[in-house]
């Protein structure tokens, strides 16, 4: 693709994608907690933080929507300030997806169309624009991985430090957003044998300490005025505020279904590739195999199983089912179906996504399952 049609492109797709959400959502759902992070926005924009209502309190641990979106609260109302933040990360998404895949070893084509399935994934569709925080934390998880591989690649401190400050502000919006610090750091670790032990040491400390040290100093600060932390308000969330549906076995497959769709086949097909070295990123394909792998498995602590959550796993699947796109075209013989076979394979997850975001409508995909299979 032509590098300069190629902003277009992107921008022509979150355009479509913010379309498709306001006509089937609507332009303000409301119902993934957007109450309170509208309450949350107020009590900034007032100047009056405080402990009450608890729920409001309960998510002071992550205070940068309700910071930047108590600034444009003289131009927009608290909702549509968050909804105006949100618009502008959709649009920022693909771009760093793209940085994110280059970084990984991708030709720009790959990383070109592995933004485009990010873009086009279910959850952003169904979340993504919901009155809530999920795709900064997906933006900035996505920023702070790509700038470690940049740091790595460029033998850049500054590089790995700013991934650490941009980690930390990816947690400060939404838990999700710290998940590219762990990949980050697997990656390093797995890598050992490249460098001095003295200086993985080094990349680790220099990736690690500056994020948990702004974290302990906001958990201070939250504990001494009052405020409950993470793990507070982590142990009060429980499965039994949610319907009994979300664990039934339709659920489950409806969740996978949603987020990963065909993405899923593709990644089994890339990771098995790399088993056998049918493919290779680099010479460390199987360290940033072993971090993608790794960095998804944080998440199956949360305590509920729906899409906009597993999310994140989807983000670091995408290149493994990049490179299960690259080992299907390898068998394929002449150049003329390998352009018709990479164009099936790259518009097949963009087409699974919406059609099942359209099928599934206001509802959610168990919703889908149960009518045609209930």
């Amino acid at each position: 693709m032509i590098d300069a049609l190629r902003p277009y492109v992107f921008l022509g797709v979150a355009v479509i994608v913010a379309t498709l959400s306001f006509l089937v959502i609507g332009p303000f759902n409301m119902n993934i907690d957007g109450d309170i992070y509208v309450a949350q926005v107020e009590q900034f924009e007032s100047g009056q933080v405080t402990n009450v209502p608890y729920n409001v309190a309960q998510r002071a641990f992550k205070p940068a929507v309700g910071v930047l979106g108590s600034l444009l609260v003289p131009f927009f109302t608290p909702t549509e300030a968050i909804q105006f933040l949100n618009l502008l990360i959709l649009f920022a998404l693909p771009f760093v997806a793209f940085k994110f895949f280059c970084e990984c070893g991708f030709t720009e084509k790959e990383a070109t169309w592995g933004a485009v399935w990010l873009m086009t994934g279910y959850p952003v569709l169904k979340y993504g624009l919901a009155i809530s925080t999920d795709m900064g934390s997906w933006l900035f998880a996505l920023a702070s991985a790509y700038f470690v591989l940049k740091g790595l690649r460029t033998d850049s401190y500054r590089t790995i430090l700013l991934a650490s400050l941009l980690g930390f502000i990816g947690g400060t919006i939404k838990e999700p957003g710290v998940f590219g610090l762990f990949f980050g750091a697997i990656y390093i670790a797995f890598t050992y044998a490249q460098r001095p032990i003295q200086k993985t040491i080094t990349l680790l400390s220099v990736l690690a300490l500056p994020a948990f040290i702004c974290e302990t100093i906001l958990f201070s600060v939250l504990i001494y005025a009052g405020f409950p932390t993470f793990l507070d308000w982590y142990s009060v969330v429980t499965v039994e505020k949610f319907a009994a549906e979300h664990y039934q076995l339709l659920q489950f497959a409806g969740v996978l279904a949603s987020t990963f769709s065909i993405l899923l086949v593709y990644a089994l097909i890339g990771f098995i590739s790399v088993l056998y070295r049918r493919v290779r990123l680099y010479d460390t394909t199987h360290a940033f195999t072993a971090a993608v792998l790794l960095t998804s498995l944080p998440i199956l602590l949360w305590k509920i199983f729906i899409s906009r959550v597993l999310f994140i796993q989807f983000i670091f699947f995408i290149p493994m089912a990049l490179l299960g796109v690259r080992t299907l075209n390898e068998y394929v013989g002449s150049r003329k179906s390998v352009l018709k076979l990479q164009t099936v394979l790259y518009v097949l997850p963009i087409i699974c996504s919406v059609g099942l975001f359209l099928l599934a409508g206001r509802g959610s995909l168990f919703d889908l399952f149960t009518r045609i299979f209930g």
